[in-house]
């Protein structure tokens, strides 16, 4: 639990823009996966899953200082580990997280192609925010409607809905105007 709550406090984190204290809270919960006292109390499933989490999330970070190729190797560790965890989505996971990677370092091209793919709240959203700078706000619209509408009550959902209803604001505004 630990663990898995320190993950999540580095995407908050990571999300505000504290991304030194992100990469903290990665640090204390790769401690609390390796510790003796929880490496007994959970199965390796479940230690797979909290570990690829805590490695998206790092990824992540580096990603946002720049570090992009250290991000994509994360990346590629994260689809190692969900592929060991039996996930048979593990290459799109790896593959999605490489498109946020690549979007987040202003290469929408790439992007485009990798996050059409993704499934999570804020990869959705960065393929948005790609395919708005491409000017295809028609699918982007699409997306972000999706978002501002998503209702499943997670953590990447929360982050994401604000950010996509005023994205929609923001544009039906823009529409009125420019009639």
């Amino acid at each position: 639990d630990q663990a898995d709550a320190l993950v999540e406090l580095a995407r908050v984190e990571l999300d505000r823009g504290a991304l030194a204290e992100a990469g903290q809270s990665l640090r204390q919960a790769r401690q609390a996966l390796e510790a003796p006292d929880n490496a007994a109390a959970l199965n390796e499933g479940e230690r797979r899953k909290l570990s690829s989490e805590a490695i998206h999330v790092r990824a992540m970070v580096l990603a946002a200082i720049g570090e992009r190729q250290l991000a994509v190797e994360r990346a590629d560790e994260m689809g190692v580990v969900l592929k060991l965890a039996g996930d048979p989505r593990a290459g799109q996971k790896a593959t999605a997280l490489k498109g946020w990677i690549a979007a987040r370092n202003s290469d929408d091209k790439s992007a485009l192609g990798m996050l059409a793919q993704a499934t999570r709240p804020t990869l959705r959203l960065a393929y948005a925010l790609a395919l708005t700078r491409a000017n295809d706000n028609g699918k982007a619209r699409a997306i972000f409607d999706e978002l501002a509408r998503r209702m499943v009550n997670d953590l990447e959902g929360a982050l994401t809905r604000p950010r996509a209803s005023a994205w929609l604001k923001q544009h039906a505004q823009a529409q009125a105007q420019a009639q």
